[in-house]
């Protein structure tokens, strides 16, 4: 029972570390405008999403896998990956401490508020 306890807090703080690093460079609001990505950023950035997808899969299962045979590995790891989070969170808020947040405005491709509030069926 303590090892499935240990397994699914590493798993559940390795999913909200991955969260952060996937939203990390969004300067939007995500889910609340229509993302669409340029060729020029799919080439330059697909290397590294490769990369971080092999780190995040299949070394960080190896980690795991180390941290469970030592005594005190899986406390280390999950302070190591909280203080990754709070890293992130922080950078993060200090980007967007001068911003400020916006919907981009709907265009004619894009989907548009259903607008219940406002009577309109």
């Amino acid at each position: 029972m303590a090892i499935a306890l240990q397994v699914t807090a590493f798993n559940l703080t390795a999913a909200l570390l991955l969260t952060e690093f996937a939203l990390m460079a969004w300067t939007v609001i995500p889910c609340a405008t229509a993302q669409t990505a340029t060729s020029d950023t799919l080439k330059s950035t697909w290397p590294l999403q490769v990369l971080g997808l092999y780190l995040f899969a299949f070394r960080g299962a190896d980690l795991e896998m180390v941290a469970l045979h030592h005594d005190h590995g899986v406390p280390i790891a999950l302070g190591l990956m909280v203080i990754g989070i709070v890293a992130i969170r922080i950078r993060s808020w200090v980007v967007a401490k001068d911003s400020e947040s916006l919907l981009e405005a709907a265009t004619d491709d894009s989907l548009l508020l259903l607008r219940l509030s406002e009577g309109e069926t």
